[in-house]
């Protein structure tokens, strides 16, 4: 297979700050409690599911917030068996449910 050029921003993304991806990951780690934040820059973003193969994707957030980025192992089917599991213990699903 050939490579991909690299991707190019449009317009509307490049006054933005980056591809909606990026700004939804800056959002979020905006909007986390400082108890949370300081485990997940010490720690880091472990990526799941199929988005998580995009191409440079670890490389590009690594970059774009100083934070470890790791692939969990089995992307694609991590999402499913963790969604699995929340549903089955409600006392999990109650603590991180949003009201």
């Amino acid at each position: 297979m050939w490579p991909r050029p690299p991707q190019r921003l449009s317009a509307p993304d490049q006054r933005q700050g980056g591809p909606p991806g990026q700004q939804a990951l800056r959002t979020a780690l905006e909007r986390t409690p400082p108890e949370l934040s300081a485990d997940i820059i010490d720690k880091g973003i472990v990526l799941a599911g199929g988005g998580s193969q995009l191409r440079n994707l670890d490389q590009r957030l690594r970059e774009e917030t100083s934070i470890p980025v790791a692939h969990c192992e089995d992307p694609e089917s991590a999402v499913v068996r963790g969604t699995g599991k929340m549903l089955t213990d409600m006392a999990l699903l109650k603590k991180i449910s949003i009201e």
